[in-house]
């Protein structure tokens, strides 16, 4: 996530979706860069940075906000991968929160689960819902952000 008051954009991370490297190339022109903790989470939700902008009286329809979006089957291999699920499907970082948000998370640290889980147990029972466009949309079906952009 990065926002610019100055150039009016918000930036918004969808998991696994090139948002690393979109933030690095923003930041130079972002008043807000994102961290672990919310309201400005790496990878909150517009739904949640907006309410956070009417409760500071910002006007988010001022602004250009955009996420990138990822071949679908690219972006699960990937955050398996990276996620290094364990047999109850929990992710490296949410097995690792505390850490995480405290900033004493160091990628070398990540290191696959003794009860690791198969790719193929792990997609037919892992929740998706937080990996969707739905974060993205107001309830009333309106698209929060201007623009989606393909990342392939």
């Amino acid at each position: 996530m990065r926002i610019s008051h100055k150039y009016k954009f918000i930036f918004l991370s969808k998991y696994k979706c090139a948002s690393t490297s979109i933030r690095a190339a923003l930041e130079p022109f972002s008043d807000i860069i994102s961290c672990q903790r919310y309201p400005y989470y790496h990878h909150t939700s517009a739904k949640a940075l907006k309410a956070h902008f009417d409760s500071v009286g910002w006007d988010w329809h001022s602004y250009y906000s955009f996420i990138t979006i990822r071949n679908p089957w690219s972006m699960v291999v990937s955050l398996y991968y990276y996620g290094l699920p364990d047999k109850d499907g929990k992710l490296w970082g949410h097995r690792h929160w505390e850490d995480v948000v405290d900033d004493k998370y160091y990628k070398h640290q990540r290191a696959a689960p003794e009860n690791a889980i198969c790719f193929d147990d792990w997609i037919c029972s892992f929740n998706f819902k937080p990996f969707t466009l739905s974060h993205f949309i107001e309830d009333n079906g309106v698209s929060l952000v201007n623009d989606i952009f393909k990342f392939e």
